[in-house]
């Protein structure tokens, strides 16, 4: 396993290519294929509305808001809303915009993927696993952040397996991924939280985390007293919606365990790459293995306390992609 205190030299570049590795013009042609069904099977949900609706708000200067003249938070996603804002200013059409970052975001998402593979047997995996999950495909070109969680969630660990000099470096880092993706989603940071810890445990420095927090953090803080200031809250309207909405913890949790049943029964192939992924991770021994693992598992529960969603399969998709991180070297 490659650690950040590897001595191990960084490979040559002119080196001739692992011949395990994913050719090039296979890959290529994995990315012409997804690029086909992401157009074919591109859509907007109407939670994706409701961002188009506050990025016109917003670029009409009416404000960051759903409705005009009243400050409420309606998304998730600060980060995305960002991209898709800057892509209408471009475009001019907020679908084609919206349609045209995501694809472009989701592909880039599989090429980490496809690229980042240790063995050809990893690099089949994460194409069977993306290409297979109806999650994957269908909330990739939703409207929603999900592409964007697919960057970041790769992103995350490719830098956890790279060798870094600084360690300090290499957590402040993984630290602004992390603050990355709770801008994109803020309960995805259930995900890699602990490998966060693993990576904390091996930095081990007092003076080096500190400072790596600190640096790392900025974004989410700077949006957080942003929201506080604008919004009069820290969180989305969202988050009090769902975890203070007054129902039943138990009634939440069997809601929850259907929105799993109703998953298997829909797009079965999903949760069997998540629980491949689950498999792998613990049958590697590893502490990051583990921590990735762990990192899933806490997701899991979370969805299924929440109750899961009303759009089936709409928080499995960084799940499904679980393969890919796998396939980021040898965990």
């Amino acid at each position: 396993m490659t650690t950040p205190h590897d001595s191990r030299p960084p490979r040559d570049p002119s080196a001739p290519r692992d011949p395990s590795v994913l050719p090039g013009r296979f890959v290529l042609l994995l990315l012409f294929i997804f690029l086909a069904v992401l157009i074919r099977t591109a859509w907007i949900s109407d939670d994706g509305m409701i961002s188009l609706r506050t990025v016109m708000n917003v670029t009409h200067g009416y404000g960051l808001t759903q409705n005009v003249a009243e400050r409420v938070q309606s998304f998730t996603h600060p980060l995305w809303l960002l991209l898709l804002t800057a892509a209408y200013l471009v475009v001019g059409n907020v679908y084609y915009a919206t349609f045209a970052v995501a694809i472009a975001v989701a592909l880039v998402a599989i090429w980490m993927a496809l690229t980042g593979t240790s063995s050809r047997e990893q690099g089949i995996i994460a194409a069977l696993a993306m290409v297979g999950s109806r999650a994957f495909v269908d909330f990739a070109t939703s409207g929603l952040e999900n592409p964007l969680s697919y960057v970041l969630l790769a992103a995350f660990a490719g830098v956890f397996l790279a060798e870094h000099a600084s360690r300090r470096r290499w957590l402040t880092t993984l630290v602004l991924l992390a603050s990355l993706l709770y801008l994109t989603r803020p309960d995805q940071i259930l995900i890699v939280l602990p490998l966060l810890i693993v990576a904390a445990w091996r930095t081990r420095a007092i003076g080096a985390i500190a400072g790596a927090v600190a640096v790392g953090v900025v974004p989410a803080f700077a949006w957080t007293m942003f929201s506080l200031v604008y919004y009069g809250f820290p969180f989305p309207n969202t988050a009090y919606a769902k975890l203070g909405s007054g129902i039943a913890q138990s009634e939440m949790w069997q809601q929850g365990l259907l929105y799993l049943i109703d998953s298997v029964d829909r797009d079965p192939l999903t949760l069997v790459f998540v629980g491949f992924a689950l498999v792998v991770g613990i049958a590697e021994r590893s502490a990051a293995s583990r921590a990735l693992a762990a990192g899933i598992v806490l997701y899991l529960v979370y969805v299924t306390r929440i109750g899961g969603d009303f759009m089936a399969g709409r928080f499995w998709p960084c799940r499904s992609s679980a393969p890919c991180c796998w396939s980021h070297g040898s965990w």
